[in-house]
């Protein structure tokens, strides 16, 4: 190769491959905004919330959800004829009444229509009874990390009915007692709460469904719901929720598992727009996303008694000099409550 004839073939052939190289260019087709639905009816007591919003367009800066629908109308009705119109309140959530209550065995459908003429429907989703939640309790593993000292792991068990196909879906709410609603770990103060203030930590984004395909009529035993640090020896309150799920939602929720879970590998499922169970009525070629599900509820709540481990956790809580002054909580947002939780 370091003769002349030798670098000229080179040359002659790495010109030959550039030639034959042509820059990718990827046509980017506009994608208009599609109406998303969030909405859940169910067998606890209300106010039960519907939120419509509107995707934004691929070639967009904004966010995913670029604006919300203010000015449609919206109601929920039974397979009985009966309805329940909702009312707006902000950033695109419409509410029930509070005495608004479904009931278990009936079907229920979503009903909106938008300023510009559109009129979408939902599916019918029965509202099934769940099973009874028989127990729930917790495993304590020390780790040896630097941060942590260790984590307890919350299961429960159900008994499953034999005689239906069931489907299952959980979640949780962690309530934590806040003695101070305001606090600067700078200057190492606090100001107390005039009131009970609870601080709420929810299951947010988690989706954790099953189906009793491989159990059904069966005592199922540990299903793991979440794990729980083991950062003070402070009791940690927790509520858990056991949702029924119709067939067609669970199918919704495992696609929708399925594509966050893709890693993006090369031989992972490339993402797909998820079909939900609502529709443009007059143009049912229209992409709508999301669900409106129904689903009865069963709770159970649990005490961890974390001050049993024999070991400090890692780490400690400075001692804050408090004001001689409170301030009152500051409820909203679904992030703080002044309404002593059920199971305390």
């Amino acid at each position: 190769m370091n003769s002349p004839g030798g670098k000229f073939i080179f040359w002659l052939v790495y010109l030959l491959v550039a030639s034959c190289i042509s820059p990718f260019e990827p046509v980017i087709v506009k994608d208009n905004p599609k109406l998303t639905v969030d909405g859940l009816i169910t067998d606890q007591p209300g106010p039960y919330r519907i939120t419509l919003r509107y995707s934004a367009p691929y070639v967009n800066d904004e966010t995913v959800f670029s604006r919300y629908e203010a000015n449609a109308s919206v109601s929920i009705f039974d397979d009985l004829g009966n309805s329940e119109t909702l009312s707006y309140k902000e950033y695109g959530v419409y509410e029930t009444l509070p005495d608004f209550i479904g009931k278990v065995g009936r079907s229920y459908s979503l009903n909106i229509k938008v300023p510009n003429g559109k009129t979408y429907q939902s599916q019918p989703e029965q509202l099934r009874q769940t099973a009874a939640i028989d127990s729930v309790y917790t495993t304590y593993e020390e780790l040896h990390g630097v941060y942590l000292r260790g984590l307890f792991s919350l299961y429960l068990d159900f008994s499953d009915p034999i005689e239906s196909k069931d489907f299952y879906q959980w979640d949780w709410v962690h309530y934590k007692f806040e003695p101070y609603c305001l606090i600067s770990y700078k200057y190492n103060r606090a100001v107390n709460c005039c009131g009970p203030c609870w601080s709420i930590d929810r299951c947010y984004g988690c989706i954790h469904i099953q189906s009793d395909k491989f159990y059904n009529g069966q005592k199922v035993k540990r299903i793991a719901i979440t794990t729980i640090p083991y950062e003070t020896k402070d009791p940690y309150f927790i509520i858990i929720k056991q949702k029924s799920l119709t067939e067609s939602a669970y199918k919704f929720w495992q696609s929708v598992s399925e594509q966050i879970e893709n890693a993006g590998g090369i031989f992972d499922k490339p993402p797909v727009t998820i079909k939900g169970n609502i529709v443009n009525i007059n143009d049912p070629t229209e992409q709508v996303l999301g669900f409106f599900g129904a689903s009865s509820i069963v709770e159970k709540s649990i005490y961890i008694p974390r001050n049993k481990i024999d070991k400090p956790p890692f780490g400690a809580f400075p001692n804050f000099q408090t004001a001689n002054t409170c301030i009152p909580c500051s409820v909203g947002g679904g992030f703080r409550t002044d309404q002593k939780p059920v199971g305390w």
